[in-house]
């Protein structure tokens, strides 16, 4: 950065955080009657301030992480006076909207337990408050003006203050063929991963994977079938098949295949007894009955430039009633943190195999 960059950095974090943190709480401690001894002695305190110290390490490596973020790949300060220009929709901001006020929270909460200070966790109480107040009326508005195109999407898919495990992409602004087949659904879930190499080699991965390149599959998809025997598919795939042929050989019916760039499959999850009907791509387009639900999957790729691209992948489901929704809601809970795993190991043996192909093409 230039040095005009680094004082404009500089003079948002002394008006802003450095205020929060420092100025005000080192007032606070000033008044009389601030502090709360310990319950449990020494010990009690030493064990405090060890703890006050680690939140507050962790919450200021936090902070100085997305103020790297907004002067690298924002363009811009913290300071609403000299804002980014341009969304970052990366790091710990493809998990949570808002991570530096959760770091500058942190920081706060750290000094509250390692000083022991009932007025300074008062302090942080008023911070997180007014903070939310604030990105509801001004902050989101203002962002939703200035990225009309990639804000709406980023705001939809990343909560405000909860990490979520779906970590975000950019690639989510773009228009996807899974679009076209599931514009609305009840419950998903999205991975990305970067890639060095070319769109076609990262396509031909994705069509080759198999489950064996996957750690833990075997374990997790037993667990999910409950351990019994199962015709062969996605749940229970043969050895030497990739996985994709694998969940059209089960169940699966491809929707979409542009390659290089997206493919599509879908299935049926929840169906009435005796019920299944034909399986089509207009299971998908078309309304949905009573006592039905779906499921659409997609790998899509963003190229970055000639050798890197993006790759994600997503998984959506619909029902067609409250009550389908609420039974796959309990199935959902009990499976995501599998699902999740599956995916992004997923994602990593794709990046393997790419990388590999591309190692031999220059070796």
């Amino acid at each position: 950065m230039t040095g005009l960059a680094i004082l404009r950095h500089l003079l948002a974090i002394l008006v802003l955080p450095f205020v929060v943190v420092v100025v005000v709480p080192r007032w606070l401690m000033s008044m009389p009657g601030n502090q709360l001894t310990a319950s449990g002695g020494r010990l009690g305190e030493v064990f405090l301030q060890l703890v006050g110290a680690v939140i507050f390490v962790i919450g200021l490596s936090l902070f100085a992480w997305c103020v790297t973020l907004f002067a690298r790949r924002g363009k811009g300060t913290l300071a609403p006076w000299d804002p980014t220009q341009r969304l970052v929709a990366v790091g710990p901001y493809r998990h949570v909207r808002n991570p530096m006020i959760t770091g500058v929270a942190l920081m706060l909460a750290g000094e509250a337990a390692f000083f022991q200070s009932i007025v300074l966790a008062q302090w942080l109480a008023v911070f997180v408050v007014f903070n939310h107040l604030y990105f509801l009326a001004v902050e989101e508005p203002g962002l939703a003006h200035r990225f009309p195109q990639d804000y709406p999407k980023y705001r939809a898919n990343v909560p405000r203050w909860i990490p979520s495990l779906d970590a975000y992409s950019e690639a989510l602004g773009r228009r996807a063929l899974l679009d076209g087949f599931m514009r609305e659904w009840d419950f998903h879930e999205h991975h990305a991963i970067e890639i060095a190499a070319p769109p076609p080699i990262v396509f031909e991965a994705i069509r080759l994977v198999r489950a064996g390149e996957l750690p833990l599959y075997g374990t997790l998809t037993w667990i999910r079938r409950g351990g019994r025997s199962h015709p062969a598919g996605i749940l229970d795939p043969p050895p030497q098949q990739p996985l994709i042929d694998a969940a059209l050989n089960g169940g699966f019916i491809l929707l979409a295949d542009d390659e290089p760039r997206e493919i599509v499959i879908g299935t049926i999850v929840i169906c009435p007894r005796g019920q299944g009907g034909q399986l089509s791509p207009r299971t998908f387009t078309d309304p949905l009955p009573k006592g039905f639900a779906i499921a659409a999957m997609n790998f899509l790729i963003t190229p970055l430039d000639d050798a890197r691209c993006l790759v994600s992948t997503e998984t959506r489901v619909k029902s067609g009633d409250p009550s389908t929704r609420r039974k796959f809601a309990a199935y959902w809970r009990m499976i995501r943190p599998g699902s999740a795993f599956i995916r992004i190991m997923w994602l990593r043996a794709i990046r393997r195999r790419a990388r590999d192909a591309v190692e031999g093409q220059n070796g």
